[in-house]
């Protein structure tokens, strides 16, 4: 069977609030009620049923929930395609880095709440990220060598870098450069790490560009979710 590669939008984790609740004994609450428009809402069924007829995406489920109250619930298009099965509310999708965006989002919640700063420097809340090392591989015209040397990093990376990708990051994968090659040999995916062991090993690699002046997408934000866990986390009390 092919994946299914439909479009999820996360505004809550509602597996969790739906995990001892029948579907269709689910209560959908009026968007007003809690400050949002139906109207707008509205432009979510427009515009993913315009990708699905034009084969952008096979199909979606979406979920907005807001001040506990679940205001938009809708499911879109096909599971499978090859076997035209239609889509479930209650499909199993692999979601990979949309996990991303869920951490962000609290991050940025806490930020409102004036718990952090953009600008603060990641060292404030790790200081094992606070003299940072950046790679610098050259090749040899001539001979066709490759050598590799490290530099200070120019500033220290911030928690906006975190969040956009500008953090000097990366990610094993994304290459055969030496620096990608020393995230491989980490062991930065291994399973049976805790997120402060992979953190920890990722402050001892050097960076693959100066803090703020790179787009990479990378494991920006794994630190961005140790920085929450431990050291703002206790503010939402």
């Amino acid at each position: 069977m092919k994946r299914n590669y439909g479009l999820i939008i996360f505004v809550t984790l509602f597996c969790l609030l739906v995990s001892s609740t029948a579907w269709s004994e689910i209560s959908i609450a009026k968007p007003e009620d809690v400050g949002l428009s139906s109207e707008r809402l509205n432009w979510i069924s427009a515009t993913l049923k315009a990708h699905i007829e034009k084969g952008v995406i096979p199909g979606a489920v979406v979920l907005v929930a807001r001040r506990g109250k679940i205001t938009y619930f809708e499911s879109f298009g096909m599971r499978d395609l090859e076997t035209s099965s239609p889509m479930p509310k209650d499909t199993i999708f692999q979601i990979y880095s949309m996990s991303k965006p869920i951490t962000s989002v609290a991050a940025m919640m806490l930020h409102e709440q004036g718990r952090f700063y953009l600008g603060d420097p990641v060292s404030k809340f790790i200081p094992e990220f606070k003299q940072m090392e950046v790679g610098i591989e050259n090749t040899d015209t001539a001979t066709g060598e490759k050598t590799f040397s490290t530099e200070p990093a120019k500033s220290q990376i911030t928690m906006h870098d975190l969040l956009r990708h500008t953090s000097g990051l990366t990610y094993g994968f994304m290459g055969a450069s030496k620096i990608n090659m020393m995230y491989k040999e980490a062991g930065l995916s291994n399973p049976d790490q805790t997120l402060d062991e992979m953190v920890m090993k990722i402050s001892k690699l050097p960076l693959a560009s100066q803090p703020g002046t790179r787009w990479a997408y990378s494991r920006s934000t794994d630190v961005l979710g140790r920085v929450h866990r431990d050291h703002l986390r206790h503010a939402i009390k």
